[in-house]
């Protein structure tokens, strides 16, 4: 068995659900942010104009995903073999914590117009 910092073809069995895990989280965190948005809830680091524009907001999740992917083969052409399976792992797990942080927000009330 291979140590964790033994050179590894990039696209092995690891790094493949790895960079699956990346990509759930970060769709997770687009439905849990839009969930959240539509609860009355504000974005606190993009503008709610940005998250409500879907197409948008989706590219920006892609292109999260896509640079965590990269982070991981700069690391594993640079030989940090173990760094580049760290950033799968602290990506994952940093999203799944702001997910279900989003999701465990409560609503806010919609405000009573005045007549």
């Amino acid at each position: 068995m291979k140590s964790p910092t033994s050179p590894h073809r990039f696209w092995d069995v690891q790094n493949r659900w790895l960079f699956g895990g990346v990509a759930v989280v970060r769709a997770l965190d687009g439905t849990s942010t839009r969930n959240f948005r539509r609860r009355g809830r504000s974005e606190g680091l993009l503008t709610d104009d940005i998250v409500d524009n879907i197409p948008l907001f989706s590219a920006i999740e892609l292109a999260a995903t896509a640079a965590s992917v990269g982070t991981s083969y700069w690391m594993h052409r640079t030989g940090h073999h173990q760094l580049e399976r760290w950033v799968s792992y602290i990506h994952i797990g940093v999203g799944a914590f702001g997910d279900a942080r989003n999701y465990a927000l409560k609503s806010i009330p919609p405000r009573p117009t005045v007549p």
